[in-house]
């Protein structure tokens, strides 16, 4: 089983077990790489790690960062996914990532197609960052260093922060180092932390090479010397690992047939009862995830959890109530992770939107979180609305979150601007800069706040120049 590091480089110095070298070209092509490689060169030193605690593990190597700034560019790590794909790799070591939004769609595409196939990814959090790329992503093992831990310690965090999954030690004896100012130690940094893992998930699949990705992340805090007893891997907070949905619908539908598919829904099917859910979840449904929409609460003691399919519950359900639960699901608790007491005055332009997700033709607010991304722009999105979740919505079930979670959450992920899918009784807690509506409330805008606030409507407009106006009026 190899591991391949992506990287720098790799030198036959550092590793006897170096089954190929290669390297991304300035053409984006992949061919052999025989330059010689610095014993110390990053991707070194992280091979040097892996093998100390996984000696058997056999060792490939990819180039892609420049050897004298340790840069590289996202299209050069997606090709080398791609190729680990096609040849049937198991593990891929990343100790580097990228903050910039403008990347997230196509390597999420790449990440998400690796695990499809099999591959386990461990990946370091860029150094200095509460989240970084692909480390944050679901299907993705993050790691983070911690500095009190020595040698092959580490730990599952609980809860999944920022979508790092484990803390380990970046405290390694190297043999190589021993003559270099660090004195035989590696330098404290999430880099040399990750290659703990990897060697770990080595060791895992060596002898159970059947695991799949979650119960690798379970068997990692198993075999930790510091386990963590109530951590359950299988709770996902990030809906990136979800590309469609069957919607299951106990009470109002919160979408339109006609319209579902903006919403990546393939089919909604209505419910009257738990027992007709229990029922329907057992039957066939294909290998779809089940999107659930409740309008009550869910009786679990008379419902008894299928064990084969993903479920994303677009309402907040009890987490221990699914602890035997043996395949994903997916709570909307993110905001949870930015709690605080404090509030938090807000510097940044909000942006409100006012939409009837039953009525309207398409969510406009993830179609303009998706523009600004792509001008490399980092916009975070809430939403009122569950059904929001399903493409990618912060979910908010309190509006109290705004002043304190919300605003907590925009400052440590440095977003530049929240739109936010609202509702017109809820404006005033905002005080958004530029409102956003469409017909169903045309007749209602005599209570919409006018001071200092630009009001747009949208009907019958094209999302580019909706956009295109929120940027004049942003730069103004």
């Amino acid at each position: 089983m190899i591991v391949v590091i992506i990287d720098d480089g790799v030198s036959t110095h550092t590793t006897n077990n170096l089954i190929f070298s290669l390297q991304v070209d300035e053409h984006e092509m992949i061919n052999s790489f025989t330059v010689y490689t610095d014993a110390l060169s990053h991707g070194s030193i992280c091979a040097a790690i892996i093998q100390k605690y996984a000696p058997h593990a056999l060792i490939g190597s990819i180039k892609i960062l420049d050897s004298e700034t340790k840069r590289g560019d996202c299209t050069n790590l997606e090709r080398a996914i791609y190729w680990c794909i096609d040849h049937d790799i198991k593990i891929i070591h990343l100790s580097l990532g990228t903050v910039s939004v403008y990347d997230y769609p196509s390597l999420l595409k790449a990440i998400n197609n690796a695990y499809e196939h099999g591959i386990i990814i461990i990946s370091a959090c860029k150094n200095g960052s509460q989240t970084s790329y692909p480390a944050a992503f679901s299907n993705v093992i993050g790691v983070q260093c911690d500095s009190t831990l020595k040698n092959d310690a580490y730990y599952a965090r609980e809860p999944n922060y920022h979508g790092i999954d484990f803390s380990a030690s970046a405290v390694h004896e190297i043999k190589e180092l021993i003559s270099t100012p660090f004195q035989g130690l590696t330098p404290i940094c999430n880099s040399y932390a990750a290659p703990v893992i990897t060697a770990k998930v080595y060791s895992i699949l060596a002898e159970h090479p059947y695991m799949t990705f979650d119960q690798i992340k379970k068997e990692l805090n198993k075999t930790s010397k510091l386990v963590i007893p109530s951590y359950y891997p299988m709770v996902y907070k990030s809906i990136d690992w979800v590309h469609h949905v069957k919607l299951l619908v106990l009470g109002e539908s919160p979408v339109s047939p006609t319209n579902m598919h903006y919403w990546n829904i393939d089919e909604i099917i209505a419910l009257e009862s738990n027992s007709a859910l229990q029922d329907l979840l057992h039957s066939s449904l294909g290998d779809l995830p089940i999107a659930i929409s409740i309008s009550n609460s869910l009786d679990i003691k008379k419902f008894t959890p299928i064990k084969t399919r993903p479920l994303v519950f677009l309402n907040r359900v009890n987490v221990q109530d699914w602890q035997q639960y043996a395949t994903r699901i997916f709570i909307p608790t993110l905001i949870d992770d930015y709690a605080t007491n404090q509030r938090i005055h807000n510097e940044r332009p909000v942006v409100a939107i006012l939409q009837d997700t039953i009525l309207s033709d398409f969510p406009l607010s993830a179609v303009l979180k998706e523009m600004f991304n792509q001008r490399d722009h980092y916009a975070l999105f809430f939403s009122e609305y569950p059904i929001d979740i399903l493409v990618g919505a912060v979910y908010i079930d309190n509006t109290e979150f705004y002043q304190y979670h919300c605003m907590n959450m925009a400052k440590l992920l440095n977003a530049e601007l929240l739109l936010v899918h609202t509702t017109l009784e809820n404006l005033h807690i905002l005080k958004p800069d530029i409102i956003l509506y469409d017909k169903t409330c045309k007749n209602r805008l005599l209570k919409i706040p006018k001071d200092n606030t630009h009001i747009i409507f949208t009907d019958h407009r094209d999302p580019t120049e909706i956009f295109q106006i929120i940027c004049d009026i942003i730069c103004e």
